[in-house]
């Protein structure tokens, strides 16, 4: 007596191979046949692999199909098309992009005959490309590892999530072209269903173009006019270099400024400085419109405090203040 024999009963379940035939074929389907297995369940058919041509009469070979999944309905056994019930299947689509598509999905079809696919993929035979994919019917999708549930990538609805491989350091996200290609990688941000209102994109090994609507508006430079300056920008338009920060007004209408520093009333800093390299102011101008000049004032002090240019509102005169104090007229408005 054999060891499964002394031991415990098993159920064994059969494996029945089926050929069915019909009077009449819906849509043109060809008898199916295939594999039937599993109990009798009085709610629905056995699991049962099947196979049929189906031809929705267009013009053109039918489509071959292999199924695996079960019929809803109880004795269903084998598939027809609109019945209802979930399976895996593997279809040669004849009638879609010519003769070269392959098919596979998971559909399921509920008791109205509504086909839901939420796991579709179709590819072309000669080619061997992905030409269509659908993964649907969730909210959320997860690209990692199942083993562990690392989650590398998220996508929900409208939102698209990369995490950084390192859980202590930050997102690293790569956008290549094909070595050797000349090209450059792109992105672009889309809004009211144009793709391409903002563009982010390199132009060469050492420069980089921001797009609005593809103008140029901001260009960065590795270095400006190749110095050892740890960077430089254009802005306005312009290929332009010569200078850590140029502000190019020559594209722009003729009634906005090229460049704005603007301040709040209760601000005590200067709206704009010019300091030496140990960063000691060398200018300003504060958010009253005072040039001061070298030395400056403590930032928040009285203006009548170091060395400035300025125009004194109660006579409408311009003045400066010299280092001893002395206040100095140098023209009276007219």
């Amino acid at each position: 007596m054999s060891q499964l024999s002394r031991g415990c009963r098993r159920h064994v379940t059969a494996l029945v191979v089926a050929s069915v035939a019909y009077a009449s074929h819906a849509l043109g389907q060809v008898p199916p046949a295939g594999l039937q297995w599993g109990p009798r369940d009085p709610g629905n058919g056995p699991w049962a692999i099947s196979t049929y041509d189906y031809n929705p009469r267009i013009a053109g070979a039918p489509n071959p199909v292999i199924y695996f999944g079960y019929n809803q309905a109880a004795g269903g056994f084998p598939f027809l098309a609109g019945e209802p019930g979930l399976s895996l299947g593997i279809e040669g689509n004849y009638l879609v992009n010519g003769t070269n598509t392959m098919e596979f999905y998971l559909q399921y079809i509920d008791g109205a005959g509504t086909v839901l696919r939420p796991l579709f993929f179709q590819f072309h035979r000669q080619t061997r490309t992905l030409d269509n994919a659908w993964i649907g019917g969730a909210p959320l999708i997860n690209f990692g590892n199942a083993n562990d549930n690392t989650i590398n990538a998220q996508i929900s609805r409208n939102t698209l999530t990369v995490f950084g491989v390192d859980p202590t350091q930050g997102t690293d996200i790569h956008l290549q072209t094909a070595a050797g290609s000349g090209q450059s990688g792109q992105l672009h941000l889309g809004f009211d269903g144009i793709d391409n209102v903002l563009s982010i994109f390199p132009v060469n090994p050492t420069s980089a173009v921001l797009q609005i609507n593809g103008t140029s508006g901001f260009h960065y430079y590795r270095r400006p006019l190749g110095g050892s300056a740890a960077g430089s920008i254009a802005v306005g338009g312009i290929d332009d270099s010569s200078a850590i920060g140029v502000f190019g007004s020559e594209n722009a209408s003729d009634n906005v400024s090229a460049l704005v520093a603007r301040g709040k009333a209760t601000m005590h800093y200067d709206v704009f400085e010019v300091q030496a390299q140990d960063h000691s102011v060398v200018h300003g101008v504060d958010k009253t419109g005072v040039v001061y000049m070298a030395p400056a004032p403590t930032p928040g002090a009285n203006p009548a405090n170091g060395v400035f240019l300025y125009v004194d509102q109660a006579d409408n005169k311009l003045k400066y203040r010299d280092a001893s104090g002395v206040v100095h007229v140098i023209l009276t408005s007219p």
